[in-house]
């Protein structure tokens, strides 16, 4: 089992979806992403039908994770939904940058719920937890070894040749 931040684990394995959209594992991958969502993203509390990432739209440089949220007015009763968008994308000093989008609501408490997402979701994506990696076996060449039929496995920094253990971090053919 390997130990990452979350943010550095959805990365990852959308660098290695796009990677491998005619393989085998593009079901397993997008398994393994559904269940971080679904594991340690807010559902309930306002964030009553959960957060989705958005595949079409993310990719290793950026997470785009729809979050719909049921908004409370003054007296506590629900208010209307509101539908912002979570953008993440890598950054130099921080690791990584958080962006709020949303359209629509400009209500008196509009600030107060971008602090509320801001903190909550930096918490989440900050959060390092343990994953299973993916073994995945393709007919390729390695660069390092000249093995014809490598065994990868989706490591940190890539995919990782079992034969050689050195990092492959693009397709080779």
């Amino acid at each position: 089992m390997e130990k990452e931040p979350i943010y550095q684990i959805l990365g990852r394995k959308l660098t290695i979806l796009n990677g491998t959209r005619t393989y085998k594992y593009e079901d397993q991958i997008e398994e393994h992403i559904e269940t971080i969502i679904n594991s340690h993203f807010p559902n309930g509390s306002g964030f009553d039908t959960g957060c989705t990432l958005d595949l079409d739209k993310s990719n290793g440089d950026r997470i785009e994770v729809k979050i719909p949220y049921h908004t409370m007015d003054e007296h506590g009763y629900y208010a209307g939904w509101i539908d912002p968008v979570l953008i993440v994308t890598p950054s130099l000093s921080y690791g990584f940058e958080i962006r709020i989008n949303w359209k629509g609501y400009n209500g008196k408490y509009k600030i107060l719920l971008l602090d509320y997402f801001y903190d909550l979701f930096n918490t989440i994506l900050e959060k390092t937890i343990e994953y299973q990696t993916i073994n995945i076996s393709r007919e390729k060449t390695c660069i390092s070894c000249g093995s014809k039929k490598i065994d990868t496995s989706e490591m940190a920094s890539g995919l990782v040749c079992k034969n050689c253990e050195k990092t492959i971090t693009k397709d080779l053919d």
